[in-house]
C-alpha cells in the first residue's frame, strides 16, 4: 500500500445481525473526519472528568475511581499531576501543542480533589483560573470549542505560532502531536525551549528518518537519533538536559520511546522530588493507585538524564 494515498474516513450506519449487512448513512474524510471523531472522545473524557469531580464531592470515592475507566487514555491522570506540579514550580502559564478541547483544565481540577484525598501536598497551590493558557492546534474547529467549552478561564488558542507567546511557564505536548506535528530537530528544539518546564513523551528512529501514518490516518516523522542529537546538544548549551522515566524502550522497529521533560537541573531537582512525594501517597492508598495510575511498577516513577540513556543505546 502507498501510504501517502491514504486519508482519514469516518462513518456512521447500521449492522443487520440476521443478514450480516452494513448500511452507511453518513460519511466523513480528511480534517473533518478526525475532528468529529477526536471531538466526541475528548468530550467524553471532559464528561467522565465532571462526572468523577461529582463523586469525589459526595465523597463517593469507589464510583469515582470506577468511572475513571471511561477515560480513552490510562495515563491521562498521571500525565495531569505532572503538569499540575510543573505550574506550580513556574510562572503562571500553560502552553500545548495541540490542545484540542483543553480537557487537561478539567483533569487537573480532578486532579487537585484527588490530591486532597491522599495527601498530597504540591509546591505551591496552583489557581486555575489564574493560569494563562495558550494551545496552538491546526483545527479552527478544536479551538473554537476549546474557548467554548472553558469560558471560565483565560484560554488563547490560535492555529498560528508567531501570535502566542515565545516562552511559558509549563509546556506540554503528547507523543503523537509532536510526531505529526514536528519535521526537524530545529522545530523539536523550538518547542522544547518554549516552557520553563516542558513535558511530552516522544519517539525517534534509531536508523534514518522514518514518515508513516498510524492510527487515525495523519502522516507522522519519527526523526532520526542523528538529527535529535543535533536538538539534544542545543538543549544541553542552554544549562537544560532532558530527564526521562524509566519506562523508555525500543520496540522491533528501532523506534525509542521516552517519556520525559526538559529543564534547568534545579527545577528538575524539585519536580523529581514532588513526582516522588505523589508516587509516595499514592502507594498509600492502593486502591486509588490501581485504578488511576496505568504503570504501577517501581520503575516507571525512577528518573533519568537522557544522556546516560542514549549512551548505553550506542
Amino acid at each position: 500500500m502507498n501510504e501517502s494515498n491514504s486519508h482519514s474516513f469516518l462513518e456512521f450506519g447500521s449492522y443487520n445481525e440476521a443478514t450480516k449487512t452494513r448500511k452507511v448513512y453518513d460519511s466523513r474524510t480528511h480534517q473533518q473526519a478526525y475532528d468529529w471523531l477526536m471531538h466526541s472522545r475528548y468530550s467524553n473524557d471532559i464528561y467522565t472528568y465532571h462526572l468523577m469531580s461529582q463523586h469525589y464531592s459526595l465523597n463517593d470515592i469507589f464510583k469515582a475511581l470506577e468511572t475513571y475507566q471511561q477515560v480513552h487514555h490510562r495515563d491521562d491522570i498521571v500525565f495531569n499531576f505532572n503538569k499540575l506540579i510543573a505550574l506550580s514550580l513556574t510562572q503562571n502559564s500553560y502552553y500545548e501543542l495541540g490542545q484540542t478541547l483543553f480537557g487537561c483544565i478539567d483533569a487537573m481540577v480532578l486532579c487537585q480533589q484527588i490530591s486532597r484525598h491522599i495527601g498530597f501536598y504540591f509546591p505551591k497551590n496552583v489557581n486555575l483560573k489564574e493560569i494563562a493558557w495558550y494551545g496552538f492546534d491546526i483545527s479552527e474547529f478544536f479551538n473554537f470549542f476549546a474557548t467554548k467549552m472553558h469560558g471560565d478561564y483565560q484560554i488563547q488558542t490560535s492555529s498560528k505560532a508567531n501570535e502566542l507567546p515565545d516562552s511559558l511557564g509549563c509546556a506540554f505536548a503528547k507523543g503523537i502531536t509532536l510526531l505529526y506535528a514536528i519535521r526537524t530537530a530545529e522545530q523539536l528544539f523550538e518547542f522544547m525551549a518554549k516552557g520553563e518546564i516542558t513535558l511530552f513523551d516522544y519517539s525517534i528512529s534509531l536508523n534514518e528518518e522514518l514518515d508513516t501514518q498510524i492510527g487515525t490516518g495523519l502522516g507522522v516523522r519519527y526523526i532520526s537519533k542523528e538529527d535529535f542529537d543535533d536538538c539534544y546538544q542545543k538543549i544541553l548549551k542552554q544549562g537544560r538536559d532532558i530527564w526521562i522515566r524509566g519506562n523508555h524502550k525500543v520496540n522491533d522497529k528501532g523506534q525509542f520511546y521516552f517519556e520525559g521533560f526538559c529543564t534547568t537541573p534545579a527545577l528538575a531537582d524539585t519536580f523529581i522530588k514532588s513526582q516522588n512525594a505523589l508516587h509516595t501517597c499514592l502507594n498509600e492508598m492502593p486502591d486509588v493507585n490501581s485504578a488511576l495510575v496505568h504503570e504501577l511498577s517501581d520503575d516507571y516513577w525512577h528518573w533519568s538524564s537522557l544522556s546516560d540513556v542514549l549512551d548505553r543505546l550506542e
